[in-house]
């Protein structure tokens, strides 16, 4: 409530927006009551503010809700493509922004390309923000390879909490680590608002609170179109539709078996005048060489870990929630322990 009515308000951003300067982008408040236009805040040139958005969260103690905005394109002048402004509802001029730790980052897939209150990691009293990086680059030996992070930010001043990289396993490919988060509050009130409460997997429809949202593109996602898609994604994993009415044990999924065969050839050859050659010829994942669906791994989705976001609590203080996973829990692992390789060795010996 940013107008002090009584009533919710909402956000619509529009990150091509031109009314500042090209692709500029800009945000739009609206009241929720009867749908006039608020505020706008408008981005600079270039910078697609409002790729990302998340609000309700009060940054400034003032008691008004604020909002963060996320605009992928931003900072480049600056070296560091992405940037995060956090903005009072009652004022233009942001509270603070802040630019990637990752000034290697594929452009457009910067800092502001997901974005989400992550509620108070840091005990300070405000809501953290957590932001993806999927286009950040590590070094693999004299390479750069994109493989994505996520980065925790203080709500107070955007400072930074930690850094959290693409798991090791994902390696060079990164599968798109860090292309959407979401903060899952504290819905159990144990104090920790960290994402890591247990979810219950509904039985049916009358036992999870679903709110209408509007997405990315603008489309209203209602509370019976986000059931048929939490329903199906309950459906098509095995842990998961075992276990309807009940809370998820913790561990209690865990990713499908698989397994890798390498082959290696050896062949010794006898030297001419003395001591002996040995040629070698490794295939690792040989049976993904043979196949290009054997030997391929299954991870988790991030979006699978998290596949629903707190919105509220209603009147009757029960929560009330947004379906925003994927439709499948598990895809193919991009990584190199999912392909095949070859070795070929060559040793002399005296």
């Amino acid at each position: 409530d940013c107008n002090a009515d009584g009533i919710g308000d909402f956000l619509i951003s529009a990150p091509m927006n031109d009314f500042a300067g090209e692709d500029a982008g800009r945000v739009y408040l609206y009241s929720g009551i009867d749908g006039a236009l608020l505020n706008t805040f408008e981005g600079a040139p270039g910078e697609t503010l409002g790729r990302e958005i998340d609000g309700g969260m009060d940054l400034n103690s003032d008691g008004i809700p604020d909002f963060i905005a996320g605009a992928p394109s931003g900072g480049l002048n600056f070296g560091t493509p992405g940037v995060i402004y956090a903005f009072s509802s009652q004022n233009k001029t942001p509270l603070y922004s802040f630019m990637t730790t990752s000034p290697d980052s594929t452009l457009g897939l910067g800092l502001g390309v997901a974005l989400s209150f992550a509620g108070d990691l840091d005990n300070d009293g405000v809501s953290d923000i957590i932001a993806g990086v999927p286009g950040f680059k590590a070094l693999f030996g004299e390479e750069l390879y994109p493989i994505g992070s996520v980065e925790i930010r203080s709500g107070v001043d955007g400072s930074v909490i930690s850094v959290i990289n693409a798991p090791v396993e994902m390696d060079f490919a990164g599968g798109g680590f860090g292309s959407r988060v979401a903060g899952g509050g504290d819905v159990n009130g144990d104090g920790s608002p960290s994402n890591n409460d247990l979810i219950y997997i509904p039985s049916d429809q009358s036992e999870i609170n679903l709110a209408d949202y509007t997405d990315s593109d603008g489309n209203v996602v209602t509370a019976a179109a986000q059931w048929t898609a939490l329903n199906a994604f309950i459906e098509q994993d095995n842990y998961l539709s075992a276990h309807r009415g009940e809370i998820a044990e913790r561990f209690g999924a865990v990713n499908p078996w698989y397994s890798n065969l390498d082959l290696r050839i050896l062949q010794d050859i006898s030297a001419p005048v003395t001591g002996n050659l040995q040629i070698s010829l490794d295939v690792l994942n040989v049976a993904n060489l043979l196949n290009s669906k054997w030997g391929v791994r299954k991870v988790a989705t991030v979006a699978a870990t998290s596949p629903i976001k707190l919105v509220e609590f209603n009147d009757a203080g029960a929560p009330v929630f947004n379906f925003t996973g994927p439709a499948e829990t598990y895809i193919d692992d991009p990584g190199l322990f999912s392909r095949w390789q070859i070795q070929l060795g060559l040793r002399y010996s005296f």
